[in-house]
């Protein structure tokens, strides 16, 4: 397979599509998980694979549109999420660059399903909802389209954060970081910032609708 990047299509708000169409101009293998099959449907695009058990699906007659060689359906009760039959059925065809679309709103349990991902060792490399973008940072990176922004970090992963980070008004050199501390409503003050992980990972929280920066597609390492 010459593709190795994916976006995982998930159930709950999704952002619309002018947001992150170009993500799927980088030709990505697209899974969709359950209900992520009426987003690929609003989006005017076809999954390369269908997984899950298909109990939220909004439209069943849409699946039987869906060749059934790409169609991998399991029962209700069943020890995996959907979104974790997605990223298993990713890493077995060699897909460890992932981003997540949609699981805005909805349950909370969900949401934490969703969230617990990230602390995982082939985390996703991005979460994006209606109204929010997440983004793992577990090396040196510099993002654009942000001023003016309010962002948030949180550790990830077991290990302890330590980072150093320029462009925000409350600077993160030299924190230390455990599981249980946060960074709450940071302000991105020059364009661009960057945050340089030492030891461990973060997780860059952006609302994009509560503020002046849009958080484009622009991060880089």
């Amino acid at each position: 397979m010459e593709n190795r990047f994916g976006l995982i299509l998930t159930g709950g708000l999704a952002p619309e599509y002018h947001y992150i169409e170009g993500l799927f101009s980088l030709r990505p293998f697209i899974v969709a998980a359950d209900s992520g099959l009426d987003t690929a449907i609003h989006y005017g695009c076809d999954p390369d694979l269908v997984v899950g058990d298909m109990d939220s699906l909004a439209n069943l007659a849409a699946l039987q549109e869906v060749d059934s060689s790409k169609v991998f359906r399991y029962p209700v009760d069943k020890d995996e999420t959907d979104t974790e039959l997605a990223v298993r059925l990713m890493h077995e065809r060699g897909i460890l660059d992932y981003i997540l679309i949609g699981g805005g709103g909805g349950r909370m349990d969900h949401l934490f399903g969703l969230l617990a991902l990230f602390d995982r060792e082939s985390r996703p490399r991005e979460w994006i909802t209606h109204d929010a973008r997440m983004i793992a940072v577990d090396s040196s990176m510099e993002f654009s389209g942000f001023l003016g922004a309010t962002v948030s970090f949180f550790p990830i992963g077991r290990e302890t954060c330590r980072m150093e980070s320029s462009g925000l008004k409350w600077n993160l050199n030299g924190l230390i970081w455990k599981r249980g501390d946060v960074g709450i409503s940071n302000k991105v003050i020059s364009e661009p910032f960057s945050v340089e992980i030492k030891t461990g990972a973060l997780l860059l929280v952006h609302h994009y609708g509560e503020n002046t920066g849009d958080g484009g597609m622009n991060a880089r390492e």
